[in-house]
């Protein structure tokens, strides 16, 4: 996950401006009730129908930050995700890290990434790799949207059991948090992962633990009723080390053409 120092503009006012014209990417929520729990990459023909029986089966929504290229080879299931009232947020139009293209780039890809998703969508857009600086605020705006982030990673896409997962969550979601999760990996360190059964089970093991104490609910409607909160950022890290660990990802990238079976 990236960091960013802001430090160094703190005596020259440049947060003060940011926090006075509200120039960030979107990290928790001041929701005294509500967790937002997000999933990536998606959709998937095996994954998302799953996770969207098990929101089903524990009264909660969600909101499913889709590709575009996902989202346009599987129509029904972006229509199945908003009938069953969760709500639809852009991924873009390829996996790209923000860090790593122009401001052009960013942009079009926003744009395209709304063409497959239902016109009544979230104006939310999730930075691929949760890669972002103050270019990234900026050029989202202008294509009409917000940029989220999270402040509770369930680490989902490593090749750990659901425990492992549901632990990590557990630990640190509170009133108010952004969990992501994804219901299918553009990219994994480690091609086990790619299977998503362990972080189906594990999504289940939160819900049953939380439901009675918070209400999960689609993040654009608790954003509509709570005030967010923002991080803000400068400078990306270092696009040398980043196109490093992308380059590494790329190695074991989701081409799958077929579902994977999923273990009962």
């Amino acid at each position: 996950m990236t960091s960013f120092a802001v430090k160094p503009y703190v005596k020259a006012g440049g947060l003060t401006v940011l926090r006075a014209l509200r120039l960030g990417a979107v990290r928790r929520t001041q929701s005294a009730d509500c967790v937002a729990l997000t999933f990536d990459d998606g959709p998937h023909p095996v994954y998302t129908p799953r996770l969207l029986e098990i929101l089903r089966r524990h009264g909660a929504k969600a909101t499913f930050f889709m590709l575009e290229a996902r989202a346009a080879r599987y129509p029904e299931l972006v229509l199945q995700v908003a009938r069953e009232g969760h709500d639809i947020g852009n991924h873009g139009a390829g996996h790209q890290s923000a860090n790593l293209i122009s401001a052009k780039d960013l942009f079009t890809s926003i744009r395209n990434g709304s063409k497959a998703l239902p016109r009544d969508h979230v104006k939310l857009f999730r930075p691929p790799f949760g890669d972002w600086d103050l270019s990234t605020v900026l050029t989202t705006r202008l294509a009409g949207y917000t940029t989220v982030l999270w402040d509770v990673a369930s680490e989902d896409h490593l090749a750990v059991s659901a425990e492992e997962i549901s632990t990590r969550v557990l630990r640190t979601i509170r009133p108010g948090s952004i969990a992501i999760f994804h219901d299918r990996l553009e990219y994994a360190s480690d091609a086990r992962a790619f299977d998503r059964t362990e972080s189906v089970k594990a999504v289940d093991q939160v819900l049953t633990a939380l439901t009675s104490r918070v209400r999960f609910v689609g993040l654009g409607a608790i954003l509509a009723q709570s005030k967010a909160e923002l991080e803000y950022g400068f400078f990306p890290s270092d696009p040398q080390v980043k196109a490093a660990v992308i380059a590494k990802l790329i190695q074991n990238r989701d081409t799958a053409t077929a579902p994977v079976t999923i273990q009962n």
